[in-house]
């Protein structure tokens, strides 16, 4: 294994180790009730009238079709759990920090 491939994976280590506790966490009132808790569509999963919402127009003023697909993903294949949408957002922020590290790594040439 690389150098960069070790960096990439502790840092991948330490960013569960550091979030890890969400996975015990409920939704949050901000506005996870809206968007995905109480939002109907989010009880049909990965449909195409939930894939046409996302990218045709905003929810509650915000136009994240990313975002609302990997909800509508989630709750298709492990329904409303707190958990399972947490631990996505957590493999998503590990990936994103392998990523943006092998990234510099390579524009800087070190």
């Amino acid at each position: 294994m690389s150098a960069r491939a070790g960096i990439a994976l502790a840092l991948c280590a330490l960013c569960a180790a550091v979030f890890a506790p969400v996975l015990g966490f409920d939704f949050v009132s901000y506005d996870d009730w809206r968007l995905v808790r109480d939002n109907p569509l989010m009880r049909e999963g990965l449909s195409a009238g939930g894939v046409g919402r996302a990218l045709g127009r905003p929810h509650y003023l915000n136009w994240i079709p990313l975002t609302t697909l990997s909800y509508h993903l989630d709750a298709e294949l492990f329904g409303l759990d707190a958990r399972a949408f947490h631990a996505t957002n957590l493999l998503c922020h590990m990936l994103a920090t392998a990523l943006f590290f092998l990234a510099l790594a390579r524009l800087t040439r070190e």
